[in-house]
């Protein structure tokens, strides 16, 4: 009896680790506490649903200090890093989300998934992958699941190479004890080899790069293009918007596009028009190592806001450009 009592205290404490703590002020020890929280979400959801995820993550970290345990706060968060370019310090945010709530939002088995592939996690992000697509809709199966397929073949393929890699690169037990065996006898002689990084290791990292506040890493490299991509792509994650660039001629210039979509890899022609098919233009531009594509180039954010009512994309947002750059 005592060893079933015990059992039952400690699975109600882990369900209690796992409840996911709303901005409630009965949840915060001090009602100063519950206003400076309150405060940071708001301001880090204005910057988030406007598309700006670099000023919202600060925003969101503040509240996240105060309410570590809020699932889709957690979720946000790692949406931030992901966007900024940092799939490392998304991870644990987007497992901290899963274990709270995993329905937290529909898109955080696939956001979990792009940020485990681009931190080479591949066994992870296959999981994650089938996670998301067996989990969606019959009437949304049909146009997403070429594009998570498309990732699974390539996690498949660099997991593939990864293990094959490492099995080339272990010496069997004879070759181990001759290693040894000339370092005792011929120590004078032994030179010290810098290892080759395998082909995996030389891959380009693939989406994430930092630009949060923590380890904001370069993307000098960003280039605008309006000329449509030819190889394939997935659409990446959560509040991902598809959009269209022209670039701005006049210097000073402020623009608004519609963001629709993040990849990994550059879109095909066939995949361009399944991310948009209506009658605004496509451009994209490349930022890192990711594609971000957009529809549209307007002189107002109202105009932007009005056509991004109207594009038929749920999760699209607007993004500011200044002289065609984003602002």
């Amino acid at each position: 009896m005592k060893i079933f009592f015990t059992m039952l205290i400690l699975s109600t404490s882990l369900v209690l680790m796992a409840q996911d703590v709303e901005f409630k002020k009965k949840n915060f020890s001090t009602e100063e506490d519950f206003n400076k929280a309150v405060a940071a979400l708001e301001a880090g959801d204005g910057f988030f649903f406007d598309g700006n995820f670099q000023k919202a993550l600060p925003r969101f970290l503040e509240a996240h200090a105060l309410n570590p345990n809020n699932g889709l706060l957690n979720f946000k968060i790692g949406a931030c890093y992901l966007k900024n370019d940092d799939a490392a310090k998304a991870v644990p945010y987007f497992e901290k989300a899963k274990s709270i709530d995993p329905e937290i939002d529909p898109k955080l088995h696939f956001a979990l998934a792009q940020s485990y592939q681009a931190n080479k996690q591949y066994k992870e992000a296959i999981d994650s992958y089938q996670t998301y697509l067996n989990g969606l809709h019959k009437t949304k199966r049909p146009s997403e699941e070429p594009i998570v397929q498309k990732q699974l073949d390539i996690c498949q393929s660099e997991l593939q190479k990864k293990e094959s890699s490492q099995a080339t690169e272990k010496p069997d037990s004879k070759t181990e004890e001759t290693i040894k065996e000339t370092k005792l006898d011929h120590s004078s002689d032994v030179a010290i080899i810098e290892p080759t990084p395998t082909e995996n290791e030389q891959t380009v990292k693939p989406v994430e790069k930092a630009s949060a506040p923590v380890s904001k890493i370069e993307t000098s490299q960003t280039t605008t293009q309006t000329t449509k991509p030819t190889t394939q792509a997935t659409k990446l994650l959560v509040n991902e918007t598809r959009t269209v660039s022209t670039t701005n001629s006049t210097t000073g210039k402020i623009t608004y596009r519609i963001q629709i979509a993040s990849m990994s890899t550059q879109a095909s022609t066939l995949e361009q028009k399944k991310l948009y098919s209506g009658t605004l233009p496509l451009s994209f531009e490349k930022v890192g190592e990711q594609y971000k594509y957009y529809i549209g180039d307007f002189g107002s954010k109202e105009e932007a806001l009005k056509a991004k009512s109207v594009c038929g994309i749920g999760d699209a947002f607007i993004v500011k450009f200044v002289n065609g750059k984003k602002s």
